[in-house]
């Protein structure tokens, strides 16, 4: 070290200068003053103390190291480095000063230089004690500096996507200090993100009893549902889902999730049996507005049946699923949806689904059935009209529009209103105002508009029955449900809840439907789709005994379905129409046998054509896939077969 007055060197250790007798000892007392200014956390003073001791002793590299400390922790980083630099230039090596140089890197995102520093402490640790300046004061002993190390580099190869090793370096961290929170709930996430389901739950409860605070576990439960649906524990995932909705009802992360378990794998009811599970989504009036919550028990509901507790939609076709897919995303916006659809389909329902599950749900929801009210009155249901608009308008009425202000109306057979009353309806949907018959005051209103039909629109449209400026307007979501023929698989669901809906409150248990009885119904075509299913079924229930079904209804079906297959000519008297194909048969066959083969047969006339196929059968090409797919038939060999036998 240098005298402060001569400047000449002097050994360490002298109170006095040899040369000019000046005192060293205030200069010491400097140094001193300093660690223990740094100790009780007053870290100015302690850089004040540390810079005089440095410029007594300019040369010292642990003197700078530990000013370099003092400027970091008074927020100089620019000092800090400065005087890191001057130690490691003067020989010094000291670990503290490599561990707060790979924090400053980490601070800069230099990820690369930090782990190089972070790789060469843990090759060399050094030893720690309780109090020891400067990583005694931050840390109690060794093991909880090296878990520090060793979560830092995690979190390095987290950002690299290195998972595996991230992994590795947070166990050891978290092995040598199991206080440390952070590398724990890294650790789950790891886990739940390499898809190690086990770990990642077991790691979330652990994490969850080490945290006091009820309002950070939010994304704890979330993610633990996630590691449950992953490890196939599907209802414990419905309950965290359910947990993180109770505290945050519109959290999208858990809407999101629990919507993805109910499309793929709903519950049939309330007690989420694990040996009963069918892909089925249920829509409660009044619960929660997401698409999948079910509450109370589902089986005493029909498939788009309305009941006292609310709305439910059951169904495990993929045609029903896409529906519920598209009816989430309407229910969530706020723009027009046009549904369409057969008769007996279920629109006004679905309509009804959307509306509970959208943020106008607490609005008014005003239903008009366009075909029902005739066309001189429409205009007048509508929009209203003032007084003396015309004969017998004693008194001003509001509209259905002005009534439906700040919620929904359900214009249902928008198909059958006339092409001057569609060019009204058109300004309201476009301007969002409209005049009352009779009258000059503009009305404006604030209303989301459903729309239903069973009419091909476009036809209309080229036919000049319906405007297509309207008809565009209109078709900003388009929701198409299939009818019931299209989705047999759904079939069974269906009756089985028609017949506890039409059996409840009664004395009536109904047996099991027979595996015959169940395909005469899968096998009808259903021209009134749901609403004639659910007629013969209510039928069946009243006219049969307490135990058993009115069976006439399913003879007659039966007799139908077998005389729209016999009624079809040959391929060789077709003369070119493919309207049907014949179906033959030696001996006794079953239902399914005689489907087989008349696939196989209507195949073989079309020359393997799917797509042609499947409009002489009346179904889809996707139900026609299935179908192939089911009863094993290879359309190569199907097409060949013949080809070589002739």
């Amino acid at each position: 070290m240098n005298c402060p007055d001569c400047h000449n060197e002097i050994g360490r250790g002298v109170n006095f200068c040899p040369f000019c007798g000046a005192s060293i000892i205030e200069f010491h007392q400097s140094y001193m003053d300093g660690i223990r200014y740094f100790c009780e956390g007053r870290y100015d003073q302690a850089l004040r103390k540390m810079k005089v001791a440095c410029l007594t002793d300019p040369t010292n590299p642990e003197i700078l190291k530990d000013c370099g400390h003092a400027y970091l922790h008074s927020g100089n980083l620019a000092g800090a480095l400065e005087s890191y630099d001057k130690s490691e230039m003067l020989g010094g090596n000291f670990i503290d000063v490599k561990y707060n140089r790979a924090l400053l890197h980490l601070n800069e995102h230099r990820l690369d230089e930090a782990s190089l520093l972070l790789y060469e402490i843990l090759g060399n640790p050094p030893e720690i004690k309780p109090g020891q300046f400067y990583l005694g004061l931050i840390f109690p002993d060794t093991k909880h500096f090296l878990a520090e190390c060793h979560l830092y580099i995690g979190l390095i190869l987290k950002e690299k996507n290195d998972f595996e090793t991230a992994l590795h370096h947070f166990e050891i961290s978290w092995q040598n200090n199991d206080e440390k929170v952070a590398a724990l709930h890294n650790m789950a996430d790891l886990c739940l993100n390499l898809q190690k389901y086990g770990l990642a739950i077991e790691h979330y409860h652990e994490l969850i009893n080490r945290i006091p605070s009820r309002d950070s576990l939010l994304d704890i439960h979330i993610n633990l549902g996630r590691a449950y649906y992953g490890n196939g524990q599907t209802d414990d995932a419905i309950a965290e889902f359910h947990w993180a909705l109770k505290r945050e009802p519109g959290n999208p992360v858990a809407i999101h999730n629990l919507n993805r378990i109910y499309e793929k794998e709903g519950i049939l009811d309330g007690a989420r049996d694990q040996k009963r599970r069918i892909r089925i989504v249920n829509i409660r009036e009044g619960a929660s507005p997401i698409f999948g919550l079910t509450e109370g028990n589902l089986t005493q509901s029909g498939e788009m049946a309305e009941t006292e507790s609310g709305i439910s939609i059951i169904g495990r076709s993929q045609g029903m699923l896409r529906i519920m897919r598209h009816a989430r995303l309407a229910a969530s916006s706020d723009s027009t949806v046009l549904i369409m659809g057969e008769n007996g389909t279920g629109k006004e329902l679905l309509a009804k689904a959307i509306y509970y599950n959208s943020p106008r749900r607490d609005k008014p929801f005003v239903v008009v059935n366009c075909a029902a009210i005739p066309e001189t009155l429409l205009e007048s249901d509508l929009f209203g009209h003032e007084k003396g608009a015309f004969t017998g308008a004693y008194t001003m009425k509001r509209g259905r529009f002005e009534l439906a202000d700040q919620g929904t109306i359900f214009l249902d057979e928008i198909g059958d209103i006339s092409l001057p009353l569609q060019a009204k309806l058109l300004r309201v949907i476009q301007e969002k105002e409209f005049s009352r018959v009779g009258g000059t005051d503009t009305i404006r209103v604030d209303v989301r508009i459903i729309a239903a039909t069973n009419r091909d629109l476009k036809e209309m449209i080229r036919q000049g029955l319906f405007r297509e400026d309207l008809f565009f307007r209109l078709n900003v979501i388009p929701i198409q449900i299939p009818p019931l023929r299209d989705r047999p698989d759904d079939i069974p669901l269906l009756v089985h809840a028609f017949v506890r809906k039409f059996t409840r409150g009664t004395h009536q248990k109904i047996r099991d439907i027979s595996e015959e009885e169940m395909a005469i119904l899968t096998d009808y075509h259903w021209p009134g789709n749901v609403r004639e299913l659910e007629n013969v079924i209510e039928r069946a229930v009243v006219m049969g005994t307490s135990s058993t079904l009115y069976l006439e209804d399913l003879t007659r079906l039966k007799k139908l379905s077998i005389k729209t297959k016999r009624e079809i000519p040959s391929p060789d008297d077709m003369s070119g129409d493919e309207s049907n194909i014949p179906l033959e048969s030696d001996g006794e066959m079953s239902l399914a046998d005689m489907e087989r083969e008349y696939i196989k047969r209507v195949l073989i006339h079309t020359g393997g054509n799917q797509r042609r196929a499947a409009r002489i059968l009346g179904i889809n090409p996707s139900t026609l896939w299935r179908k192939l797919k089911a009863y094993g038939l290879d359309l190569d060999e199907l097409i060949s077969g013949p080809r070589d036998a002739s």
